[in-house]
């Protein structure tokens, strides 16, 4: 009988643990911030119109497109801060399970024998993870 395959965003879901939180507000900011950087072009579109002769306020559409450029920001850091602390803390979480698995496995008919070797070894794994993680939720 066959396992059937979580997708990849259900594993890392899963490995995040009690850090699942912090990775839905920051896809959810992330949202916030694509939604503000668009709202610009929409308010010099109507500029434009306003310009043209139509009727409107100009200065009040530069001062939505300059709030929703703060605003864009701001969920942009706020999204950013969510995503790091739930990556680095999961990353965390996934190290020390890693080193206790390893710490029960009888290394004695490993190729890998000597320590610093393992060490090194093992400190390789880590980083190529530690790169993968955070990029993976990158807004």
């Amino acid at each position: 009988m066959e396992k059937e395959r979580k997708s990849s965003a259900a594993y890392l879901m899963q490995l995040a643990g009690k850090y699942k939180l912090h990775l839905l507000v920051s896809a959810l900011f992330g949202i916030a911030s694509a939604l503000c950087s668009f709202i610009p072009y929409v308010m010099v579109y109507r500029s434009i119109l306003v310009l043209l002769g139509g009727e409107g306020d100009a200065l009040r559409y530069g001062l939505i497109a300059a709030a929703a450029i703060a605003g864009k920001f701001l969920c942009s850091i706020v999204s950013g801060t969510f995503s790091h602390i739930g990556a680095f803390n999961t990353l965390y979480n996934v190290r020390t399970q890693i080193i206790r698995h390893i710490a029960k496995v009888n290394w004695g008919f490993s190729p890998i024998t000597h320590r610093a070797r393992s060490r090194k070894s093992l400190l390789r794994m880590w980083n190529e993870l530690r790169d993968f993680w955070p990029t993976r939720f990158r807004t």
